[in-house]
């Protein structure tokens, strides 16, 4: 009989921790699908990058596409928007200084100037021809449109004072920039030419490259 209870007793336990490990077994498995979930989306997501990067690498040189190919996509793409920024930013103010003399009487002209300058430093690009003293500019990546040029045609006073004279800029369309431009360049305004290299280094922090 007191055989009978042990082996009842040893039956019972036995019963008890089959079970208890079922249920560990069952809890594991569900953390390692989990896991799996977890895992599988970061390789998607990985590989989304790394298809981004690519595509955006297709247009660049040679020794810069090896350079990128060569090293973190993340970590190059966030340096050379840096550099490239940094360095149109330089080259624009220093040409922008540069046309400062010829905007008064030549503003048409210097505005084609400064056109050339916008396409091939940042991507900017002229919609039609330059009218009234005012060029139109497109942001192709955004759909962002916007006008620069002559606020009104400066007096003869004003010409003979060589005071700074007022320019305007006219947001047309926002586009994709809309809550990316700061509020004021959402807005129409006006300032003094001198203040043009601000403005322009403004809206080319502001857009995506």
């Amino acid at each position: 009989e007191g055989h009978e209870k042990l082996q009842k007793k040893y039956k019972e336990i036995k019963a008890m921790k089959l079970s208890e490990v079922e249920k560990m077994l069952k809890e594991q498995s569900g953390h390692v699908k989990e896991q799996g979930k977890i895992a599988n989306k970061l390789v998607q997501e990985y590989k989304k990058i790394a298809e981004q990067a690519e595509a955006s690498a297709r247009g660049l040189s040679a020794d810069l596409k090896a350079r990128i190919d060569s090293l973190n996509v993340e970590n190059v793409e966030l340096k050379k928007t840096l550099t490239e920024k940094e360095g149109r930013l330089m080259y624009l103010e220093q040409h922008l200084r540069e046309m400062e003399g010829r905007v008064n009487s030549q503003i048409a002209a210097s505005s084609s100037g400064a056109v050339a300058a916008l396409e091939f430093m940042t991507g900017l690009r002229p919609v039609g021809a330059p009218s009234d003293g005012r060029v139109t500019l497109t942001h192709p990546g955004t759909g962002f449109r916007f006008q620069l040029g002559a606020a009104d045609p400066p007096s003869d006073d004003e010409e003979e004072d060589g005071e700074d004279q007022e320019l305007a800029y006219y947001p047309l369309k926002l586009g994709r920039a809309r809550g990316v431009l700061p509020a004021f360049l959402e807005e129409e305004i006006t300032f003094g030419r001198s203040q043009l290299p601000t403005l322009i280094s403004k809206l080319l922090s502001a857009l995506p490259s």
